[in-house]
Parts: structure tokens; sequence; C-alpha cells
């Protein structure tokens, strides 16, 4: 078991630990909103590219009904024109303007046909794609929500855990504080108060000098030879 001192500080490790785990959920909270705020991007520009193909198609076939409608236009120009020519060649050159005008016609009616199948699929698509991108927002919605539901938590878990903090390093001899402090700014990780498992360092898994496990066992405060952590006896 260990002593009281030992037992003040493996508390205060507990709760600098638990604060720590806290703190590091808090700073993750904007890249988790970050990923969201992707990932609505991503599902708006899925729902904005198929509104772009279906406006496309219904561009080329506005132009295309245009083409068709200039197209007929000429063709009566034409024909008002051979009323007033007199010679045969000129009649039978404007008559084939039409019909090469009339040929374009019957083109551009027959791709307006294959598009009008074009624009039924995208519209079609735009709108299974919109109502997954709704889902999918949904979806998003709601976890955004809860994300927020837990910073909030983690901010009040954290004042309350700090508080703890507080108290158990209160709790702690200050030499034994001051050593332990000092450890935590070396090895910048958990834990740096760790159990002696026969002659064994929890910490680094090293087997440690007799001199050290004797003291551990005389419930001194003494560190592993090892890698430098304080250890203790469960």
């Amino acid at each position: 078991m260990p002593s009281d001192a030992m037992s003040t500080l493996l508390v205060l490790q507990s709760r600098d630990r638990d604060l720590r785990e806290s703190r590091q959920r808090l700073d993750n909270y904007p890249r988790e909103q970050e990923r969201l705020d992707r990932e609505v991007a991503e599902a708006e520009a899925r729902r904005t590219a198929a509104r772009d193909e279906l406006r496309a198609a219904e561009v080329t076939r506005q132009g295309l009904a245009q083409g068709a409608e200039e197209a007929r236009t000429k063709i009566q120009r034409l024909r008002n024109q051979q009323l007033e020519v007199r010679k045969n060649e000129e009649y039978q050159a404007l008559n084939h303007e039409i019909a090469a005008l009339e040929e374009r016609i019957d083109g551009i009616e027959t791709e307006e046909i294959g598009l009008l199948d074009t624009i039924a699929e995208r519209e079609e698509t735009l709108r299974a794609v919109g109502e997954e991108v709704d889902r999918e927002l949904e979806r998003l919605r709601r976890e955004r929500e809860r994300l927020e539901e837990h910073e909030a938590e983690a901010r009040a878990q954290i004042g309350k855990r700090e508080e703890g903090v507080t108290a158990a390093r209160a709790a702690v001899p200050a030499d034994l504080l001051q050593r332990y402090e000092g450890l935590l700014a070396q090895k910048k990780r958990f834990p740096v108060v760790v159990p002696l498992e026969g002659q064994v360092c929890e910490g680094c898994h090293l087997r440690v000098s007799n001199e050290v496990a004797g003291a551990v066992r005389d419930f001194e405060v003494v560190a592993c030879d090892q890698c430098g952590r304080l250890l203790f006896l469960e």
C-alpha cells in the first residue's frame, strides 16, 4: 500500500489526468466543427453539381430551339424571295438553301428529342440527390447539436476538475509536489507515478536496482533508476 504522502500524490495524478483528458476533448471540438462544415459543403456541392448538369442540358435545348426558329424564319424569308426572282437558276439556288435549312431543322428536332430524355434523367437525378443531401444535412445538423452539447458539458466538467486538482495539490507535501511537477514537465505524459511490481517499474517495464526496490518497500519516495518515474507499492 502506498504511503500517505504518496496516496495524496496519486489522487493528484488521477485528477490531473482527468483534467488533461477533458481539455484534450475540448481542443478536439474545433476540428470536429471543421469536419462537419466540410461535410455540409460537400453535400451541398453534390446538389449544386446535379443542378448545374440539368441547367446545362436546358440551356443546350434552348439554344437548339432558338437555332430551329432562326432557320424557320430564314426559310420564310427565302420563300418570299422566290416570289420575286425571275430566273430559274436563282429560284433553284433558293430551293437548295431552303432544303439545307429544312434538313438542319430536322437534325435539331432529333437532337431535341434526345435532349428531352437527358433532361428528364437529370431532373430525376437532381430529385434523388436532393433527397439524399437533405437527409445528410439533417444528420449533420443533429451531430452538430450533439457536439455543441458535449462541448458545453466539457467546459463545465473542466471547471469542476480544475477545482478538484487545486484541492488535491493542496494536500500534497511541497517537496513531493515539486518533484511531481518536474517529472510532468520532463515526461510530458502520464503516468509519472507508477507501481513497482516485484522489481519491475510499471512505467518503463525495466528492472530496478535492489537499492531502489528496497527503498520503495520501506515506503520512501524514490525514483526508478531507469526512467526516473516515482515508484510506489500497490
